[in-house]
């Protein structure tokens, strides 16, 4: 599952109001586990510090498989 931060503005009732080609277009959202600066430890090179699951940050870059 792909994960995208987005902006919605106050006058949009729901998501559906979105068109899907639009929410693509934002940079998607890596999840610290998913990243290949992280350490098996819970340790990130990025943070210098501890790491959770659900954590993300704006220098995250996917690790491949």
């Amino acid at each position: 599952m792909t994960e995208y931060i987005v902006q919605i503005e106050d006058s949009e009732k729901n998501m559906s109001e979105r068109f899907v080609g639009q929410l693509r277009s934002y940079p998607e959202l890596i999840r610290c586990k998913d990243c290949i600066n992280h350490e098996p430890e819970d340790y990130c090179h990025i943070r210098d510090g501890l790491w959770y699951d659900n954590d993300y940050c704006s220098s995250a870059e996917r690790e491949t498989e």
